[in-house]
């Protein structure tokens, strides 16, 4: 039986999302998490693109960086991607959870099943996963 992980604990939104929610900047915050929850996989995972990096900031020379000092062995950069993207959405986007919570189920999920790629003695839970990657955002 598959354990059930939650999504993370919200976190209180950066001063740039706070900002944007304010006026008419709150529709432009609302369309970045639409086009940002549209580049998720059917399976829930997320992927480096331009559009990625431009919402985001995540940059692939980033996830290769953590792999290589996170691991001894190759990591998914997919799997790194999307435990940036969750603790992403988390931080920035704490206010509109509600509009994320599924996407963030299923891609928790995903990260659950791909646990034999990221598991190390630093990091055996996807909340221990997603931790580390709210550090490597900040």
């Amino acid at each position: 039986m598959q354990k059930h992980t939650s999504v993370p604990p919200a976190y209180p939104p950066s001063t740039v999302a706070a900002s944007t929610m304010q006026g008419n900047t709150r529709h432009s915050s609302l369309a970045s998490l639409e086009k940002l929850l549209r580049l998720a996989a059917f399976n829930g995972s997320f992927a480096c693109s331009a559009e990625l990096r431009a919402l985001t900031g995540i940059e692939q020379q980033a996830v290769e960086t953590w792999a290589t000092e996170q691991w001894s062995t190759p990591v998914d950069s997919d799997v790194l991607v999307t435990a940036l993207v969750l603790s992403f959405l988390t931080h920035d986007f704490a206010g509109q959870r509600t509009t994320w919570e599924l996407v963030g189920y299923k891609a928790m999920e995903w990260l659950q099943a791909q646990n034999q790629q990221w598991s190390c003695a630093s990091i055996n839970s996807v909340e221990s996963l997603l931790a580390m990657a709210a550090s490597r955002l900040a």
